[in-house]
C-alpha cells in the first residue's frame, strides 16, 4: 500500500510540475477548436424517412429467404442505390443546371454529404443530404427523392416496357395480314363462284386452325420469352446462355415436359379441350412445370454470387426463361409437324374447296391473332401503368433550422478532452524522456554528489533597491550598471538567507579541507552561475571574510559591467602589463575585491595553461580567505566541451558545479561532473540554482520583494 501511495504522489507531483505545460496544451487545443468553429463553412443536413414495403411476391416466388432476410437485403439494396453514381449525377444536373461546371460539386464530393441508413427494427430508410444553405439542403434532399424513385420505377417496369412495345409491334403487323387476307378471300369467292365448303373441309379447317392459334401463341410465347430474357441479362450483367444445361434433374424435367406438349398436341388431333383425356394430360404438365420451377429456384440462390434477393429473382427468371424457350421450341416443332399431317389431308379435297379452305383458315387464324394481341397490348399498357413500387415517402425533407457542422460543443468538447489528454502525454514524455535536474532528489540519483546549497530564482530581488544600494557607495550614474541582483548585508529576503546558507556550507568545505580557492561554474549556456558567485562572496565579505572574486570567462567578461571598475584584470597581469595589486580592484563593499577579465587575448588558452595562473592563485590564496574564480560554462552541448572550465578546475583547490533547475537535462549534467572528475579536481558538489520559494527551505518571516513568507 505504501508503494502505491507513493507511486500515486509522484504522479500528482510530475502532473504538478508541469501544470503550466498541460494548461498550455489545452488552451491551445481550445484556441484551434474555436478557430474551426470560427472558419470552417457551415453544412446544413436535410432529413427523408421513405417506407420500403415488403414485396410478398418476391419470397413466394424464391422459397428460400424469410420475410425479415429479404426486408433487410430490400432496405440496404436501396441505400447503396440512393448513393449510386446514376441517382446521384441526375440529382446534380438538376440542381446545378444552371452553374458552371467548375462551380458545382462532382459525383465524389457529393456523394459524401449523403447517407442513407434503415432505422433499426422498422421499415423505414432515413436519407440525409447535407447543403452549403438551409434551402439547399432540402431542395437537395427532395431531389435526390424524386430521382430516386424514378429511377426504381424505371428498373421494376423496364421489363413490362419492353413486352409492350413488342406486343404492339405484332399487333400492328398481324392487322395489316388480317385486312390483306379478307381482300384475297372477297376476290376469290367472286372469281371462283364459291361461297361455302362442306363439313369434312371444315372439320380439318378447325382443327388447322386451332393448331395454327396454338402455333402464333408459342412463337409469340417464344419472342416474348427472348425479350424477357435479354432484358433480365442485361440487368444482372450476364449475357451467357444455358448455363443450367449441366443439372442433370432440370434436363429430365425439361425432357419429360417437352415429351407431354407433344403428346398432348397429339391428343387434340382428335379431341377438343374439353375432352377428359387433354384436360389430364394438362394437369400433368402443370405439377412437372411446377416441381421445375421449384428447382430452378434451388439452383438460383446457388449459383448467385450474391445473397441480395433482388439479383437472386433476376437469376431465377433468366433460369425460367431460357427453360421456358427451350421446351417452346420443342412445342414449336410438334405442332408444325401436325400441321404438316392436316395439310397433306386437306390436298385430298377438289381444287376449288382447298382454295376457299385455306383462305378462311388464313383468315380466322389471323383474326384470332389479331385479338390476341390487342388484348395482351391493352394489358400490357394496365400493367405498365400499375406497376407498383415498394417505396413510399413518410415525411417529406424538412428545412434545418441550425447548421449540423462545425459542432460547436462537441468540438470543444474534443478539444478540452483531447488537450488535457496530449498536456498529460507530453508532461509524462518531457519527465521521462526530456527529464532535468529540478531538485535535491534529482541531484542525488542522477549524479551521486553532494548538495552544497539551493537558491532561488534572482528575479524575486529588486533590480532598482539594489542600484540604489550601490549607489550608495559609489557616486556614480547608476544606469551604467548591469544588476548582478547583488544581496545587502543583514537583508531578510529569501534570496539572501539562501546565499547565506551557502555561504555556511563553503566555510564548513574551508574548515574540513583547508581549501581557499574554488572555481565555481555553470553547466550549460545561460547559466546564472557568475551572479551566484558574486552574491555568496558578498554573503562571506558581510560575515568579515576576505574574499575576492576573479573573472576567468575571457570569451565574455562581465564584472568590469557590475562594479564601477575598469577592465584592467587578470590577462593584463599574465601577459606582465601591469602587478597583480594593480588589477584587483575595490567592490565597493568592505572584504570584497574583484580581480576582472582584462584585455581579450587572441589565445587564452595559452595563457591559461601557463605556470604564472597557478603563481598568481596561489599569491592569492595567501592574501584572501577565500579566492572565487568563475568560468565559462563547462558545456556548449552535451557533446561539446568548453576546455576553459576543464583547465581552470585543474589550477584550483577545488571545484563546485552550479546547476540551474529545470535547465539542464540529465545527460548535460552527468558529462559535467564526468568532465570535472577527469580533469582530477576535487568535485566538493552541486549548487542547485533557479529554484521556486516554496522548494527550498525557509525561515519564517523572511520576505521577498517586501512580501513576508509566514512560517
Amino acid at each position: 500500500m505504501n508503494d502505491g501511495r507513493l507511486e500515486i504522489r509522484e504522479i500528482f507531483s510530475i502532473l504538478a510540475r508541469h501544470r503550466k505545460l498541460i494548461l498550455q496544451t489545452i488552451g491551445l487545443a481550445l484556441v484551434l477548436a474555436i478557430a474551426v468553429n470560427l472558419f470552417m463553412p457551415k453544412k446544413y443536413e436535410s432529413n427523408v424517412n421513405v417506407r420500403v414495403k415488403y414485396n410478398r411476391g418476391l419470397n413466394d416466388k424464391m422459397g428460400t429467404l424469410s420475410q425479415e432476410e429479404v426486408m433487410n437485403q430490400q432496405i440496404y439494396t436501396y441505400a447503396e442505390i440512393i448513393k449510386g453514381k446514376t441517382v446521384v449525377e441526375g440529382m446534380l444536373a438538376k440542381v446545378f443546371a444552371d452553374k458552371a461546371t467548375e462551380d458545382k460539386p462532382n459525383y465524389e464530393q457529393m456523394s459524401k454529404r449523403i447517407e442513407a441508413k434503415p432505422l433499426k427494427n422498422t421499415e423505414i430508410l432515413n436519407i440525409t443530404v447535407q447543403g452549403n444553405s438551409p434551402e439547399e439542403a432540402q431542395l437537395l434532399a427532395q431531389v435526390l427523392v424524386d430521382t430516386f424513385l424514378a429511377k426504381i420505377t424505371d428498373m421494376v417496369r423496364l421489363e413490362g416496357k419492353e413486352v409492350r412495345v413488342f406486343i404492339g409491334q405484332r399487333m400492328q403487323e398481324a392487322k395489316e395480314k388480317l385486312d390483306e387476307i379478307e381482300k384475297e378471300i372477297a376476290i376469290y369467292k367472286e372469281n371462283n363462284k364459291i361461297y361455302s365448303v362442306v363439313d369434312q373441309t371444315t372439320n380439318l379447317m378447325n382443327r388447322q386452325q386451332d393448331l395454327k392459334k396454338r402455333q402464333i401463341d408459342i412463337e409469340m410465347a417464344i419472342e416474348e420469352g427472348q425479350s424477357k430474357l435479354a432484358t433480365t441479362s442485361q440487368q444482372i450483367g450476364r449475357e451467357s446462355e444455358g448455363f443450367i444445361g449441366d443439372s442433370l434433374v432440370v434436363q429430365q424435367y425439361k425432357n419429360k415436359l417437352v415429351e407431354m406438349e407433344t403428346g398432348l398436341i397429339d391428343l387434340r388431333k382428335s379431341y377438343t379441350d374439353n375432352h377428359p383425356k387433354v384436360q389430364a394430360s394438362k394437369a400433368s404438365i402443370a405439377a412437372t412445370r411446377e416441381r421445375l420451377n421449384t428447382e430452378i429456384a434451388k439452383i438460383a440462390k446457388g449459383e448467385s454470387p450474391s445473397s441480395n434477393p433482388v439479383h437472386q429473382q433476376l437469376l431465377q427468371a433468366e433460369l425460367s426463361g431460357e427453360v421456358d424457350w427451350q421446351i417452346a421450341q420443342a412445342q414449336k416443332t410438334a405442332i408444325s409437324q401436325a400441321i404438316i399431317d392436316i395439310e397433306h389431308e386437306l390436298a385430298n379435297l377438289p381444287t376449288r374447296e382447298q382454295g376457299l379452305a385455306k383462305l378462311l383458315r388464313d383468315q380466322a387464324v389471323a383474326e384470332a391473332a389479331y385479338t390476341e394481341f390487342a388484348q395482351n397490348y391493352e394489358q400490357a399498357r394496365v400493367d405498365e401503368v400499375k406497376q407498383p413500387t415498394n417505396i413510399q415517402i413518410v415525411d417529406l425533407p424538412d428545412k434545418p433550422s441550425r447548421p449540423c457542422s462545425p459542432r460547436t460543443l462537441l468540438n470543444i468538447t474534443i478539444a478540452l478532452i483531447g488537450g488535457l489528454f496530449s498536456g498529460i502525454v507530453l508532461a509524462f514524455s518531457t519527465e521521462f524522456f526530456f527529464k532535468t535536474i529540478d531538485s535535491t532528489e534529482d541531484v542525488h540519483r542522477y549524479l551521486g554528489v553532494t548538495i552544497i546549497g539551493e537558491v532561488i530564482s534572482t528575479s524575486n530581488a529588486e533590480p532598482k533597491g539594489i542600484r540604489q544600494k550601490l549607489s550608495q557607495y559609489f557616486n556614480t550614474n547608476e544606469e551604467i550598471w548591469k544588476t548582478c541582483h547583488l544581496i545587502k548585508d543583514r537583508e531578510q529576503s529569501a534570496l539572501a538567507e539562501s546565499f547565506r546558507s551557502l555561504r555556511t556550507s563553503l566555510q564548513t568545505i574551508q574548515e574540513k579541507d583547508g581549501v581557499r580557492s574554488i572555481l565555481i561554474t555553470g553547466c550549460c549556456p545561460k547559466s546564472t552561475a557568475k551572479q551566484a558567485l558574486i552574491n555568496v562572496g558578498a554573503a562571506l565579505a558581510y560575515a568579515g571574510k576576505k574574499i575576492i572574486i576573479i573573472d576567468a570567462d575571457f570569451s565574455s567578461p562581465s564584472f568590469h559591467t557590475y562594479f564601477p571598475i575598469s577592465n584592467i584584470g587578470i590577462t593584463n597581469v599574465l601577459v606582465e602589463e601591469c602587478q597583480l595589486d594593480e588589477a584587483i580592484h575595490p567592490s565597493g563593499i568592505a572584504n570584497l575585491a574583484v580581480l576582472p577579465s582584462g584585455t581579450r587575448l587572441q589565445n587564452p588558452l595559452a595563457m591559461l595553461t601557463a605556470k604564472t595562473l597557478r603563481t598568481c592563485l596561489e599569491k592569492l590564496e595567501d592574501q584572501f580567505d577565500f579566492v572565487l574564480v568563475n568560468s565559462p560554462e563547462i558545456l556548449i552541448n552535451v557533446a561539446k566541451i568548453q576546455s576553459d572550465a576543464c583547465i581552470l578546475a585543474s589550477k584550483v583547490q577545488g571545484t563546485i558545479l552550479f546547476i540551474d533547475s529545470r535547465q539542464v537535462g540529465t545527460q548535460a549534467a552527468r558529462r559535467a561532473v564526468e568532465l570535472i572528475r577527469g580533469t582530477r579536481s576535487n568535485l566538493f558538489g552541486v549548487i542547485l540554482g533557479n529554484m521556486a520559494m516554496d522548494e527550498i527551505m525557509l525561515y519564517p518571516g523572511l520576505t521577498v520583494n517586501s512580501q513576508t513568507i509566514r512560517g
